[in-house]
């Protein structure tokens, strides 16, 4: 299927003008006045359709006044190469269903986050039922149906996290203080009642995982998270604990929460500043890392799709980007409702994406193709053929990947795009030779 769109500028703070927003053809026709340029954006979805490896070409038509003035060559190759439904690598965009710009398309959203390879969704706690204990504890019945909608919303989210906002009073659970008999009484029966209620919508304890406070530092990781997470485990140890934790918590702290926490998220700075990855890789299960502040004048590729490469070098398995889209993302500029940092755009019919947004997606199919050379390398060499692809693919993994990541450690080099445009069909060359 190909959709076609127009890309627009938008208004940074800082007076700057991007290039940036993806308007779709459905928000109007597109009319190129005399001198004036404009970008035209091209999507092929092939996602759920059987499509026949090879060469397809087409010919973009320019008309004036209904005469053709120009025309643009295109073709599209389809590899011999089966992309995976479900990605390995797991993304999380913040992407609150509620916000200003979603709201009367929340299911458009819902698709576009699947477009993207979004395969978590953090609950924001206003989806969540505000527990109310009596004196003892004891909580009644409570009521899921905002998060039951959210729910049937997204039904290809494969990790839900649960962010019940701790850190705005709610660690209390509706009782006078955190912490206690009354108060681990009021717990157990909130985190029972909301796994029995998630596992009647067929989410199971490995498919969702608590997020008691966003960002924690020091004194909220030791005085919360950790007793919250330790109490958790006491109640059932097969319920899931994630935590993107500041760089203020402290290396100490993150050693005492490996017990309790399965998922550490930590800012790429964190993982910097702990020096590697080392503490993050042995966390029960695979460890992520999140970027945030996603405005408008950050780079495509140097803050986007660059971080799942940087990801993939650092050996975890899950990315971060806040945010989907905010409150202020309902016009394209930020000196009309406020700075907004989000990458989706609210629209008249829709959702607007954006080049950032793009890339992001781009970044993740990025992972996946390294993640599917690096498991050919293993297959060819355990069955002993294609030794010159597998050198070759050796090269990609290596000296490749370095070309991309660069010098610098928040941000790839300037010409890292056209570099991992390059290595991306040489992956899709290599993984063809390796399979035969």
């Amino acid at each position: 299927m190909l959709q076609i769109d127009q890309v627009v500028h938008v208004e940074g703070f800082g007076y700057n003008y991007r290039d940036d927003a993806i308007v779709p053809a459905r928000e109007g026709p597109f009319v190129l006045k005399s001198g004036i340029s404009k970008r035209i954006w091209l999507t092929f979805r092939t996602r759920g359709i059987e499509v026949e490896p090879g060469d397809y070409t087409s010919t973009v038509t320019i008309s004036r006044q209904g005469e053709a003035v120009a025309t643009v060559p295109v073709k599209l190759r389809v590899w011999p190469v089966r992309f995976p439904d479900d990605t390995t690598l797991h993304s999380n965009s913040w992407s609150y269903l509620d916000e200003a710009p979603v709201v009367g398309h929340e299911a458009d959203a819902a698709r576009d986050l699947v477009d993207h390879y979004n395969t978590s969704m953090t609950v924001n706690h206003r989806y969540l039922p505000k527990p109310a204990p009596d004196a003892a504890g004891n909580l009644p019945p409570m009521d899921f149906t905002k998060l039951s909608g959210l729910i049937d919303l997204n039904p290809e989210t494969r990790l839900w996290l649960i962010w019940p906002g701790f850190e705005f009073g709610f660690d209390r659970i509706g009782t006078s203080a955190f912490g206690g008999p009354v108060w681990e009484n009021a717990f157990t029966q909130y985190v029972i009642q909301m796994r029995d209620f998630l596992a009647t919508k067929g989410i199971g304890t490995d498919q969702f995982a608590w997020y008691w406070i966003d960002e924690p530092g020091d004194e909220k990781w030791n005085e919360v998270y950790l007793p919250a997470s330790r109490m958790l485990k006491k109640v059932d140890p097969n319920m899931l604990v994630w935590a993107d934790p500041t760089p203020r918590v402290t290396a100490k702290s993150l050693e005492a929460g490996l017990p309790y926490v399965d998922m550490i998220c930590p800012s790429l700075g964190n993982v910097t500043e702990k020096g590697g990855s080392s503490l993050f890789l042995r966390t029960k299960l695979p460890s992520w890392m999140y970027v945030c502040a996603s405005e408008k004048n950050a780079p495509p590729f140097g803050y986007y799709r660059w971080f799942s490469w940087k990801t993939w070098d650092y050996g975890l398995s899950g990315v971060g980007m806040w945010v989907y889209t905010d409150s202020r993302a309902t016009t394209l500029s930020d000196y009309t409702t406020g700075v907004s940092y989000a990458m989706v755009y609210g629209g008249k019919a829709g959702m607007i994406g954006s080049k950032r947004w793009d890339a992001w997606r781009q970044g993740i199919a990025d992972y996946e193709y390294l993640h599917m050379l690096s498991e050919a390398v293993a297959e060819a060499k355990a069955a002993g053929r294609a030794a010159a692809a597998v050198t070759r693919a050796e090269i990609i993994l290596t000296d490749g990947v370095a070309e991309v990541i660069g010098e610098e450690p928040y941000a790839g080099p300037v010409n890292g795009s056209d570099t991992a445009d390059r290595l991306r069909v040489e992956i899709l060359q290599c993984l063809v030779d390796l399979r035969g």
